[in-house]
Formats: structure tokens, C-alpha cells, sequence
């Protein structure tokens, strides 16, 4: 078995591998390459952290997720629905609870009002808010509004085509990253369909 040297072991630090690999090269066993880097304090850039004594690596995006707060399945999930990892992690997180409604503000009757003629759900309504579905309700009970948001069927099974949810389907749209730019950038919800529509063209187009 080799004989470990300062000079070597540097030489083979300077290429980032991690411990194992190095141990490999140098060929001396993984434990006693460790030790000689302990003995001789050297800073082992290629070192994997070690999660089982709570070692964090902070380069990684899981790292990235937690230090943030963020539950790292809601980042997964607005990955896996075409989000980049950059925009995954700076959509605010919607809340659905008391005291989320709470910080949220007070919804207004007139916010109500206009998302009550735009062919949408209350829970869409409470989704573009980011407050519960409950609180929607129980506002558009205490204001007295007639919710005519739902899509609209007649008796031959027609769906009304000013309903948000039939143009996203038309348009071959997802609803909620809509509702999700509609919120981001602060639009209308038809500017949001124009936005949504405009960037699957060019994904289609590849530009």
C-alpha cells in the first residue's frame, strides 16, 4: 500500500475529487486518507458532506429550499408544472388558514365583484386572492353578491366561452399558472391568458 505524502495528497486536492475517489488514486483506503487529512488540517474541497452527522451541502437546491422556509414538495411541484427553480422559489406561497386570511388584508366587494363575471369558481377567486375559499364565501354572503362566475351549461350541454376555465381549455392553458401570473404581475386575468398563451407559442415555435 502507498505511502502517503503531503505533496501527493495535495496534488490530488487540487482536482476536487471527493475522498474516496482520492483514496482510490493515491491507493490507500478511504479511512486512512481521512485521517491523514485531519492530522494535517487540510481543507478537502471535494468532500461530500456527510448527512448522517448533519452535514449540510449549501450549494444544493434542497439546501437552497429549506434555508428559505419553503416546503421543499411545493418547490418540486411548480418545477414539475414548467416553473424554472428561480421562480419556483420566489412565488409567494398561498395560505389557507385564519390567520392567512388575516395577513392577507381586507378582500373588498368591488375585487369580488369583477371576479364574480369572469366565469371562474370561488375557489379560483380565493386561489387569485391567496385566502381560503371559506373567507370568499362567507364575503360574498356578508356583501350580497350573486356569484355568476360558474361556467355556464344550458340544456344542450353548450359551456359559456367567456368562462376563464373554458378558454384556458380551449387554448390548451393551465389554470393555475394563469391565476399565478395574474397574481405575479399584477393583470387582469385576460392579460394573464395573453401572457400564458403568448409564452407556450414560443415554446412551441422555440424561440
Amino acid at each position: 500500500m502507498s505511502r502517503l505524502s503531503l505533496d501527493k495528497v495535495l496534488e490530488v486536492e487540487s482536482h476536487c475529487l471527493s475522498i474516496n475517489n482520492s483514496a482510490l488514486i493515491l491507493g490507500v483506503l478511504a479511512g486512512t486518507l481521512h485521517a491523514f487529512i485531519k492530522k494535517n488540517k487540510i481543507h478537502w474541497r471535494g468532500k461530500k458532506p456527510n448527512f448522517k452527522t448533519g452535514e449540510k451541502d449549501n450549494n444544493s437546491q434542497l439546501q437552497k429550499t429549506t434555508d428559505l422556509g419553503i416546503n421543499n414538495m411545493t418547490v418540486f411541484k411548480r418545477m414539475d408544472r414548467g416553473m424554472s427553480y428561480e421562480d419556483a422559489i420566489n412565488t409567494p406561497v398561498r395560505k389557507y388558514n385564519k390567520k392567512s386570511d388575516k395577513k392577507a388584508g381586507k378582500i373588498t366587494k368591488e375585487q369580488l365583484l369583477e371576479l364574480s363575471t369572469l366565469g371562474i369558481s370561488r375557489r379560483g377567486a380565493a386561489s387569485i386572492l391567496g385566502v381560503s375559499s371559506t373567507l370568499v364565501n362567507n364575503k360574498v354572503i356578508e356583501f350580497g353578491i350573486d356569484w355568476v362566475g360558474k361556467p355556464v351549461h344550458n340544456d344542450k350541454g353548450q359551456r359559456d366561452p367567456n368562462a376563464i376555465k373554458n378558454k384556458c381549455e380551449l387554448l390548451g392553458l393551465n389554470k393555475s399558472q394563469v391565476y399565478e401570473i395574474k397574481r405575479r404581475y399584477k393583470v387582469t386575468l385576460n392579460e394573464a391568458l395573453e401572457i400564458a398563451y403568448s409564452k407556450k407559442l414560443k415554446k412551441v415555435i422555440g424561440v
